[in-house]
């Protein structure tokens, strides 16, 4: 008994490790940036800069307002951001109802900031803290992420 104790703790945690695990393509652009298809509530997928520097996903008002009009998301506060540029700002941030990155990998209820304008969208650690551990690699292009669930 012993020995399957042990064979079990040995063996289990690596198989149920690899079956929650699963690389996505992702694809260069000029300027070495990196972006990976994303798409929230059930939306057309959009291409989402990779930037495990941002703490949030963000989205546009044009994707909040059609988010809103399904009931697809939820305010949750305003919080102060720094943005690349150094500017500070004052951003609403959602909760939206799901989110998929690539073709399977699916999240429910991330929080997502909502830049003005028609911002770039970005896949920002909100998401990608609920996929760790994840492996961002440039050769070959793809993020490995963890703990999806089928969409």
């Amino acid at each position: 008994m012993r020995f399957l104790s042990l064979f079990l703790f040995a063996v289990l945690p690596p198989l149920l490790h690899a079956e929650s695990t699963q690389s996505i393509p992702i694809y260069k652009y000029e300027a070495s940036t990196y972006y990976i298809d994303v798409s929230i509530a059930d939306s057309e997928s959009e291409a989402y800069l990779i930037d495990t520097g941002a703490s949030y996903v963000t989205i546009s008002e044009t994707t909040l307002a059609d988010l809103l009009d399904k009931d697809q998301a939820e305010f949750v506060r305003v919080m102060s951001a720094v943005l690349a540029d150094g500017r500070g700002m004052d951003v609403p941030v959602y909760r939206v109802s799901s989110l998929q990155i690539g073709k399977h990998c699916h999240f429910s209820d991330v929080e997502v900031a909502v830049i003005p304008g028609e911002a770039r969208c970005v896949l920002g650690l909100s998401a990608l803290r609920q996929a760790a551990p994840f492996i961002f690699s440039i050769d070959p292009p793809e993020l490995t992420v963890s703990n999806c669930t089928a969409a």
